[in-house]
């Protein structure tokens, strides 16, 4: 189920309703790097998504504060739980938090997050700039189901560095929910490099 270049498992063929082409194409930014709340706008419009006024004020804070592109979205512990971005929206966000190389926590809880989201996700951890650091996703109180659920577990699988998983209240099955916490708590031959 991996490759090096991002995920192809269950669901990673299937057409999907907001992003056409290949899972990557939702968060690999399509000509020049702009300044992050620049990037979100022009997320935003390709989608067809209304821009949260949250991720722009902390797009805007993090420009004030002359954060560097590392440190977007607030840096380590990156919380959309204070509002609702919707798939679509979640999906547009995706670029900046590709950009963003130290967050070590998203919570993404009660985002209306359905499976293509995840499935972009997911494909977005699996790149290689995205594996040398441990990551924990809280993705609680979503109508994910088991399509998301697969894609995470080969996440976790796959990705050395994947400390914690939650999936509380999801539509995700209980079995698969309970494969998800065994992967976590299995030793990993590949141990993470960040320790």
């Amino acid at each position: 189920l991996l490759v090096t270049g991002g995920y192809n498992g269950p669901g990673a063929e299937r057409p999907r309703k907001y992003v056409q082409g290949s899972l990557r194409d939702a968060y690999v930014s399509q000509g020049a790097f702009l300044p992050g709340e620049l990037e979100y706008k022009r997320s935003c419009n390709a989608l067809g998504a209304t821009p949260n006024s949250y991720v722009k004020g902390s797009l805007k804070e993090s420009a004030s504060q002359q954060a560097g592109e590392d440190q977007l979205l607030g840096g380590r512990f990156v919380s959309l739980r204070g509002t609702y971005l919707g798939e679509r929206g979640f999906i547009a966000m995706l670029p900046i938090l590709d950009r963003s190389t130290c967050w070590t926590s998203l919570d993404a809880s009660n985002n209306g997050l359905r499976n293509e989201a995840i499935l972009h996700l997911v494909d977005m951890l699996f790149r290689p700039h995205h594996k040398g650091r441990s990551i924990k996703l809280i993705l609680n109180n979503n109508p994910i189901s088991e399509g998301a659920g697969k894609a995470l577990l080969a996440l976790i699988h796959g990705h050395p560095c994947i400390t914690g998983c939650e999936l509380h209240r999801t539509k995700v099955p209980r079995q698969l929910r309970l494969a998800v916490l065994k992967a976590l708590q299995a030793p990993v031959a590949d141990a993470c490099p960040c320790g």
